[in-house]
């Protein structure tokens, strides 16, 4: 039972964004345009950004169990009231809002705690995160089939799940040296950081409404949400861009592509079944990451593996060009993203300037930045080529987000695809030579 309770816990490590809105997607099927539907699945991904920012507003986190436990309670509340969201919709939104800011750090916390056990010694669940990519693959096939058959059923079985981690993490904290630890230490002015998370929350809700109503007056609101954010962080200087982060930003960045312009293009064009095939692609490639992170780590290269990472990860996304090697395209380029990933996640853990309990909550506001900044650029770009090719700077995007897919778009998204790749390709070679440049700098 306890290896079940590591394994789902695994498994929400590396889906607690994506299975949350998997599941809450399922509100908007057949109701296109509502809002009643539409807002808490952009409710929940909004505070799933904003809520890595904000942690740190209360302090410097000293108990990470703790914290854990009062995140996933948190979660917990909100699914309850989505339960009963068919009776009155808000409870919908509240609960899509809590279940956001309940899991947005889930992943750094439940990974640091790993972290901890595994220096001591007491983490003896080596094979837990294959078992836990297995069941997030059928928790994800699950909520797939079933979220539009029921979806109270799906939220019910996932309320079970975060119940059973609950339970797991709470004993883990009865044992731990931490257990009489307070959440947080007092900073003066931590308060400082629930400015950039508000500035987040901002930008991220209307980027993520722009993309589910294709009602491109957004756009205005999305470059007022990036002035904020862009203003906040360069007044408070809470973003430290050193190369790790900017390495993990462009990771955090191409990942996302893969994942929206796959969603976007294959629905749009009227070809939905290909979405679950790209999707399965991207899990291929993180599986396959593992092996060819090993394989960097044995070779003594001279080169740095960062930059072969980056290398290989643009010379992969050629091959989205041809639509006979575009699956191949998305599984190679998610497996040298993936594993440059892991190599810079590593260079946070050791990073001795963050404090060593917050370095992956830290290296997940920059993969989150990353992944809503490319978003914005992906969907600006779309309204830009429709506007131009098509007279019309929603044709596109609603074809997307009414499924009413047509093959005429074709060229459209063709043209979209050239651009963003261009744009990755040219902001990869850049990272490349600063990544020579800083090593080079560090070595002197």
């Amino acid at each position: 039972m306890k290896n079940l309770s590591v394994a789902l816990g695994e498994a929400l490590a590396e889906g607690a964004v994506i299975i949350p809105n998997v599941i809450f997607a399922g509100l908007i099927y057949q109701h296109n345009g509502n809002y009643q539907f539409l807002l808490p699945f952009v409710l929940l991904y909004s505070f799933e950004k904003a809520g890595v920012f904000a942690i740190q507003g209360f302090g410097t986190v000293k108990n990470p169990y703790k914290i854990l436990e009062c995140c996933l309670l948190t979660a917990i509340t909100g699914i309850i009231l989505c339960i009963f969201g068919t009776y009155y919709h808000y409870l919908w939104e509240i609960g899509a809002i809590l279940v956001g800011i309940g899991l947005s750090n889930y992943t750094a916390l439940f990974r640091t705690i790993r972290d901890i056990l595994k220096n001591a010694g007491n983490w003896n669940y080596e094979d837990a995160l294959i078992k836990g990519y297995f069941i997030l693959a059928v928790i994800m096939g699950f909520s797939i089939f079933l979220r539009h058959i029921s979806i109270n059923i799906i939220f019910i079985v996932f309320l079970v799940i975060l119940l059973n981690i609950l339970i797991f993490i709470h004993k883990l904290d009865s044992n731990s040296k931490m257990r009489f630890q307070p959440l947080f230490e007092k900073q003066n002015c931590a308060w400082l950081n629930f400015l950039p998370a508000l500035g987040m929350l901002i930008f991220t809700f209307f980027t993520r409404t722009l993309k589910q109503t294709s009602d491109i007056r957004y756009i205005l609101y999305v470059g007022f949400g990036f002035c904020i954010l862009i203003l906040i962080g360069a007044f408070l200087k809470k973003l430290s861009f050193n190369l790790h982060s900017i390495q993990t930003l462009w990771f955090g960045a191409v990942r996302n592509f893969l994942i929206i312009y796959s969603l976007i293009y294959f629905i749009a064009v009227d070809k939905s079944y290909m979405v679950g095939f790209s999707y399965a692609m991207i899990a291929i490639g993180i599986m396959l990451s593992i092996t060819i992170k090993r394989k960097i780590k044995l070779l003594s290269l001279k080169i740095n593996p960062e930059i072969i990472c980056i290398c290989a990860s643009m010379i992969s996304l050629i091959l989205l060009f041809s639509s006979y090697t575009y699956l191949l395209g998305i599984m190679f380029c998610c497996a040298f993203v993936a594993t440059g990933n892991s190599l810079v996640l590593q260079k946070f853990i050791e990073d001795n300037t963050f404090p060593i309990l917050e370095r992956r909550i830290i290296r997940s506001k920059f993969y989150g930045l990353g992944a809503i900044f490319q978003q914005a650029i992906l969907l600006s770009i779309l309204i830009v080529v429709s506007w131009i090719k098509n007279q019309n700077g929603s044709i596109a995007l609603r074809a997307y987000a009414l499924s009413n897919g047509t093959i005429a778009l074709q060229s459209t998204f063709l043209y979209v695809k050239i651009i963003c790749i261009l744009f990755i390709i040219l902001s990869g070679v850049y990272l490349m030579y600063y990544t020579r440049k800083k090593l080079g700098d560090f070595k002197k």
